[in-house]
């Protein structure tokens, strides 16, 4: 069982330029914080710990400092699976819209006679990919992607945030995920009284190509809504038929 993520930093030629370095930290600390709180629901964000530290070819290992399991294995599993595709239709699962920005954002640091060619991705000793230019070209695809349309998200409201831009996340009742919102000043004091409270939110919602909600903003009403019953549990040894002989990705967008 993996306990840390390692990132093996490759310079594009022999040297690598300090600034390219500190911008790939910065960058590996924005995707596992992020990819973290998209997994966990932790909204104050748990702390994570340098392992170890290389210096022949850069590397560093990084780890929650508790468990972390889910985390790596999401991370491990969504890397594996950008690389196996040209042009992934749909993002891998906990990769949310604001983890693929992140990855797409380590675009500046494959630029340059200095910079990085290329960050391979361990757990522990055990290869799982690379990250390097045609990733972030896949992930650019998977944002570019999808549809928009006037729709309502139903979910827990958490993780009010005021820089840069007003935004808060609600965990989508249908799918799971975290589907990051943005509001203007007008609505500030009724989010404000809603947080960490399930509400419907009606705006213009942008989904990714396989139905699954990444954003909404032009929020028209936010209202709060009262606690739905679970989904029902299956019987020992049985499977409950949730999405009435619907696959998957049909039951979500029939959900809509």
């Amino acid at each position: 069982m993996s306990r840390s993520l390692v990132f093996r930093i490759q310079p594009r030629a022999t040297q690598l330029g300090l600034e390219y370095l500190i911008r790939a930290l910065e960058d590996i600390q924005r995707i596992v914080r992020d990819l973290d709180f998209a997994i966990t629901r932790q909204a104050t964000g748990r702390a994570w710990v340098v392992e170890r530290l290389e210096s022949s070819v850069p590397t560093v290992a990084v780890r929650p400092v508790s468990d972390g399991v889910t985390t790596l294995e999401t991370f491990a599993t969504g890397l594996q699976r950008l690389s196996e595709f040209a042009r992934p239709e749909a993002p891998p699962p906990g990769f949310n819209e604001q983890v693929l920005e992140d990855i797409k954002a380590t675009g500046r640091l494959f630029r340059g006679r200095l910079g990085v060619r290329e960050i391979g991705v361990a757990a522990d000793d055990d290869p799982v990919g690379v990250m390097r230019k045609d990733t972030v070209e896949k992930v650019d695809y998977l944002l570019r992607g999808g549809y928009r349309t006037l729709g309502t998200i139903e979910g827990m409201l958490e993780r009010i945030n005021w820089h840069n831009q007003r935004t808060f996340t609600i965990w989508d009742r249908v799918t799971g995920a975290a589907v990051n919102a943005s509001f203007d000043p007008a609505h500030e004091e009724e989010i404000l009284s809603l947080a960490k409270r399930r509400i419907a939110v009606t705006g213009s919602v942008r989904y990714f190509a396989n139905g699954i909600p990444r954003s909404i903003s032009a929020i028209e009403e936010i209202r709060p809504v009262a606690q739905r019953m679970e989904p029902p549990f299956a019987d020992a040894g049985s499977i409950p038929d949730l999405t009435g002989g619907l696959d998957s990705v049909e039951f979500v967008k029939s959900r809509r």
